[in-house]
C-alpha cells in the first residue's frame, strides 16, 4: 500500500540552482569578480533589501540553468512515490510564465501545481503537505509547524543549519519521505 506522501517543494536553491544562477548573472552582467562562496557569505548580506529584491524580480537569471542530474532524479522518484507534488516558491508574481515555461521544459512532474506566495505554512496546510523542502530557513521553521519540513543544506544557510531538520542532498530528503 502507498503511503500517502505530498511534497511541498522549494524551487530555487532545491529544484533550480538559483544561487549559482545568480552568481553566474552578477559575475558577467555586473562585474563581480570573487568566489561562489563570497558572493552569498560576504556580497549578497551587503546589498540593500531594494537592491536583493530588484535582482530577484529580474527574468534572465531563472532562465539560464538546466536541471541538474539530481533534480531529474529525484523528480522521477516523487512522481512514481508521491501522491501530490506542490512546487511553492516565493518568486514575484511577474515571473509566473517563466517559472511555468520552465516547469513544461524539463516535464516537472505535476507541473500545474506551481504556487507563488511568500505564505508557505498556509499552502502547505491548504494542500494538505505532508514533507516540505527549502533552502531557506525562515520558510522551514514556519512550514515546520504544519508538517515534517527539512532545510537543504546551502552555502548561504551554513549558520541555520543547527536549527532545523537539514538534509545534504535530494537523495537524503528522498530517503527521509520515502524510505525512512
Amino acid at each position: 500500500m502507498k503511503r500517502n506522501v505530498v511534497l511541498g517543494l522549494d524551487l530555487d536553491g532545491v529544484l533550480y540552482d538559483y544561487h549559482w544562477a545568480m552568481y553566474t548573472f552578477s559575475v558577467c552582467e555586473l562585474g563581480y569578480a570573487g568566489s561562489y562562496t563570497d558572493y552569498w557569505i560576504k556580497e549578497w548580506p551587503s546589498f540593500s533589501n531594494e537592491k536583493q529584491e530588484y535582482l530577484v524580480s529580474l527574468p534572465m537569471p531563472y532562465e539560464i540553468s538546466e536541471p541538474s542530474k539530481q533534480v531529474v532524479k529525484f523528480l522521477k522518484l516523487a512522481e512514481k512515490y508521491a501522491n501530490d507534488v506542490n512546487y511553492i516558491t516565493s518568486r514575484h508574481d511577474d515571473l509566473q510564465r517563466v517559472t511555468e515555461r520552465y516547469l513544461r521544459k524539463h516535464n516537472f512532474p505535476f507541473q500545474d501545481n506551481l504556487i507563488i506566495t511568500r505564505e508557505k505554512d498556509v499552502q502547505a496546510t491548504l494542500c494538505g503537505v505532508t514533507h516540505f523542502l527549502d533552502d531557506m530557513g525562515k520558510h522551514v521553521e514556519k512550514v515546520s509547524k504544519v508538517c515534517s519540513a527539512f532545510l537543504l543544506a546551502r552555502v548561504h544557510n551554513i549558520h541555520e543549519r543547527e536549527k532545523y531538520n537539514t538534509v545534504n542532498s535530494l537523495g537524503e530528503f528522498a530517503y527521509e519521505v520515502f524510505i525512512k
